[in-house]
């Protein structure tokens, strides 16, 4: 988190609400529909302009699953399918990641069913927590083999065997 709070104080003397509107920008934050050429609908209300700068951003939210709600739930799930040849490598990989981003559960799926996982106190196979921070997903998309997607699942209460029952084959 101290990486994406240092880039935020980098960027954000071009790249802020305060910086557009010292250029005359005149920024609303709020639902918008475009309308047609030069309109816009923001929150009700009609505005017409000659250019538009649509910026969106995003933010931490609780996605509408039925239920969820009623448990905690994680932030920082992984998984990650594995498009490669070899049956000793497994094809899925799903690590629970904390703050910093290092794994603290992760669990390997292979083509035939077999599943390995890791735990600060145990492993199975030859599955290990790592040692460094994951790669962002940047990182990760950007090598063809490898699907990552971000997973909000039941707490960490629950045991890592419990948690298995959500993951979703590649």
């Amino acid at each position: 988190m101290d990486h994406v709070r240092a880039t935020i104080q980098q960027i954000a003397p071009v790249d802020s609400v305060e910086a557009l509107e010292k250029a005359s920008v005149a920024v609303r934050i709020a639902t918008a529909r475009f309308t047609g050429p030069g309109s816009a609908e923001i929150d009700g209300t009609t505005l017409r302009f000659r250019q538009a700068l649509v910026a969106t951003g995003a933010s931490p939210a609780i996605p509408p699953i039925p239920g969820l709600s009623h448990v905690d739930y994680l932030t920082s799930d992984l998984k990650v399918c594995w498009s490669h040849g070899s049956s000793d490598e497994p094809v899925m990989l799903y690590s629970e990641v904390n703050d910093e981003g290092y794994e603290i559960r992760k669990v390997e799926v292979y083509r035939d069913g077999q599943l390995d996982y890791a735990n600060a106190i145990r492993s199975t196979g030859t599955t290990q927590l790592s040692d460094k921070p994951m790669p962002n997903i940047k990182e990760i998309i950007a090598q063809a083999e490898f699907s990552p997607t971000i997973s909000v699942l039941p707490s960490s209460r629950r045991s890592i065997e419990m948690r298995l029952k959500y993951l979703i084959e590649c």
